[in-house]
């Protein structure tokens, strides 16, 4: 996988060949999500309470992250193409390929507007990676410190007070939690284009921006 990722990363600083941009792939997965927030919200009505666990939740999370990831990535690769002024620091955003740091650093690079901190996204993140990267722990005191904050929102499901109820993994499917992750990222999509300032147009062909960052609204449910 390692080796995957890396050629990736070369490929976005060393492109070859003949290449068909289209922003199909991102709204495609933001209408992915936001099938699965839609019937995730409709098995937690089905099960009686307005925050109940899901088994669509989880997905409508991951998609919804990878959705603005790959929105940031392509506008990186845009970047890269367009703006040969910034190519060593964009090549090392590249190079670094951290997510927060990207969403953060392209606008501020191009526009000169630093996109606000987004602890929520960083929260975000960690439920995304704590469901893609899985592997089972005992709880406590094994249970991640960035739980607590999600159940200080009031996101998390439980039945006899947090944390001594159901597993903190099966939190991972509240109902709530999932809702929560689509506003985020949909909000951070909208600063993101909004950060670009000036530059809010930045296209490949068939991918703008500005137009890009609204259709995230659809992750509002």
């Amino acid at each position: 996988m390692a080796g995957e990722r890396a050629a990736r990363k070369k490929n976005l600083l060393q492109p070859t060949g003949n290449y068909v941009y289209s922003s199909n792939l991102i709204s495609g997965l933001i209408m992915s999500a936001r099938l699965l927030l839609e019937k995730a919200a409709i098995e937690s009505t089905e099960h009686g309470g307005n925050n109940f666990l899901t088994e669509h939740g989880p997905a409508a999370i991951v998609i919804g992250v990878t959705a603005l990831e790959a929105f940031v990535n392509q506008i990186l690769f845009s970047c890269l193409r367009t703006l040969p002024n910034l190519q060593p620091q964009l090549e090392q955003l590249a190079d670094r390929d951290n997510f927060l740091e990207k969403i953060s650093d392209i606008p501020a690079l191009v526009s000169g507007q630093q996109l606000r901190q987004y602890s929520d996204l960083a929260l975000v993140q960690h439920v995304r990676n704590e469901i893609v990267h899985y592997y089972p722990k005992r709880g406590s005191p094994d249970t991640p410190a960035w739980l607590h904050p999600l159940n200080d929102k009031g996101l998390l499901y439980g039945i006899n007070g947090y944390p001594n109820d159901i597993g903190w993994e099966d939190k991972m499917l509240s109902f709530y939690l999932a809702k929560w992750c689509g506003v985020t990222v949909a909000q951070a999509a909208e600063d993101f284009g909004l950060a670009l300032g000036a530059s809010n147009n930045l296209t490949a062909p068939g991918l703008s921006a500005k137009w890009t960052s609204g259709n995230f609204r659809a992750l509002i449910i």
